[in-house]
């Protein structure tokens, strides 16, 4: 299993691809299953254009998405056939005073309403962190926290 940190994202066509540690972040997955193509993005804030001295937009939710759809339609997906399943967005204590996971899910929702994708499966919000993990021969997306694993 591929694993991705902050700030990142990966493509895959074999291995399965895991991110940990989901708290105010979101994870977003995006699956082809026409070319079992999978997907997943762990972005750590809202919108680039608050950090203009940064250039990774995988850390941002807003180019974090425009840049795994980029990558996506590179590799010769249609966006039509993508499944969106997203993570993450937990309101935790130390960072309770931003409001981080709930300004990161209004931007998911903002940027996929604008790309014109919808999200199939989510876990998001809440007060958990999760690890959400995909398996690309079947595009499987599960979520772990302390009290469950669910598959979305």
């Amino acid at each position: 299993m591929k694993i991705i940190g902050i700030g990142e994202l990966k493509l895959s066509s074999n291995e399965g691809i895991i991110t940990h540690a989901l708290g105010s972040c979101l994870g977003v997955c995006f699956y082809d299953p026409t070319l079992k193509l999978g997907g997943l993005l762990h972005a750590l804030l809202p919108h680039a254009k608050e950090y203009p001295g940064d250039f990774n937009p995988a850390k941002y939710v807003d180019t974090g998405i425009k840049l795994l759809l980029e990558k996506f339609i590179n590799s010769g997906s249609d966006k039509n056939n993508l499944i969106v399943k997203v993570a993450g967005g937990a309101k935790s204590f130390c960072q309770d005073f931003f409001n981080t996971g709930a300004k990161n899910i209004a931007t998911l929702h903002q940027t996929l309403k604008h790309l014109e994708l919808k999200i199939t499966a989510s876990d998001i919000g809440g007060t958990q962190y999760k690890t959400i993990w995909i398996e690309i021969a079947t595009g499987k997306v599960t979520v772990k926290s302390t009290h469950y694993i669910a598959e979305l």
